[in-house]
């Protein structure tokens, strides 16, 4: 309605055209004032729903966060622990090393006075060899000289019927006891 729809009486607008006036703008003014309160409690609602969701969300991100940083602790504890263990078995790796050395040092040493030992035993029985040698070398020149000192004309004689010579048979046992004894 407009202000040239209202009924004008004898001394101005009539009551009642103006009352409908009023009471008109005042429907459409409540039902305007009904879609914006409408509006606005939509508005609300969503804004309630959506500060709900935004608090959940920053509930869980919080949890995430708290879950994180326990797990931070806990890959830094094992992290020190691995560097730890790779410590202690870099020593234990070390330390079997230098006994593994130690052991195959002593090992070595062991061997080589064996051989060194068995050298000198070898070295006393080349002397004990020679010596039988030049003894028997000795004994038969010797028995070359008596064999060509003897007549021509000698009987046959078997060497089993010879006497045996006692001190040559006791040389040749003295040149057995000095070899050593392996």
């Amino acid at each position: 309605m407009r202000m040239d729809e209202l009924e004008k009486g004898f001394w101005g607008y009539k009551k009642e055209s103006v009352y409908k006036y009023i009471a008109s703008i005042e429907e459409r003014t409540s039902q305007k004032l009904a879609e914006k309160d409408e509006k606005l409690s939509k508005l609300e609602n969503d804004s309630l729903r959506r500060i709900t969701e935004l608090e959940s969300s920053l509930e869980a991100a919080r949890e995430e966060i708290e879950r994180l940083r326990e797990n931070q602790v806990s890959v830094f504890t094992t992290l020190l622990e691995a560097q730890r263990h790779a410590e202690r078995l870099k020593d234990e790796s070390v330390r079997r090393e230098q006994k593994a050395q130690e052991d195959l040092k002593m090992a070595v040493q062991l061997q080589t006075d064996r051989v060194d030992v068995y050298s000198a035993k070898v070295h006393q029985l080349r002397e004990a060899i020679r010596d039988m040698l030049r003894e028997f070398e000795s004994e038969a020149d010797l028995m070359e000289q008596s064999a060509a000192a003897l007549p021509p004309q000698a009987p046959n004689v078997s060497l089993g019927s010879l006497p045996a010579q006692p001190h040559a048979a006791d040389q040749e046992g003295e040149t057995w006891k000095r070899l050593p004894s392996m």
